[in-house]
């Protein structure tokens, strides 16, 4: 069965990016993609139950409802608290890692220097 993944990116490139990454793996499915938070809700209220994501990637730069913020409305609703939340952001320096961290995200990955084994790994530790 493969591995249900949401992927929330303000820039189609890099929503691509993650997509043609994870599907060379095979065993991941690509449910959902949205261009920010409130897109990404908006989208995850109309899936199907067994269509929800098992995993959710998100930048933590994004307009109208940015990663922080999306991260914090999951974790404090009771239907997607456990969901697993890995942020994937150009921010580098600490305090922003520090920030999602607090808000509920699993794993903050940098893009700069982006490690396809590190994505496919943390998705695996998270499930």
């Amino acid at each position: 069965m493969p591995i249900k993944i949401a992927i929330a990116d303000d820039k189609a490139s890099n929503r691509q990016i993650l997509q043609d990454k994870l599907r060379r793996h095979g065993h991941f499915s690509i449910v959902l993609t949205a261009v920010d938070g409130s897109d990404f809700l908006e989208k995850m209220y109309q899936l199907p139950a067994g269509e929800l994501p098992d995993v959710v990637l998100m930048d933590l730069e994004m307009p109208n409802m940015d990663g922080i913020s999306l991260t914090r409305y999951l974790r404090d609703s009771k239907d997607y608290q456990e969901l697993p939340l890995i942020l994937v952001t150009s921010l580098e320096n600490p305090e922003d890692r520090e920030r999602g961290m607090i808000a509920g995200a699993n794993a903050y990955i940098v893009k700069r220097g982006f490690n396809q084994a590190e994505l496919l790994s943390r998705i695996q530790q998270l499930l």
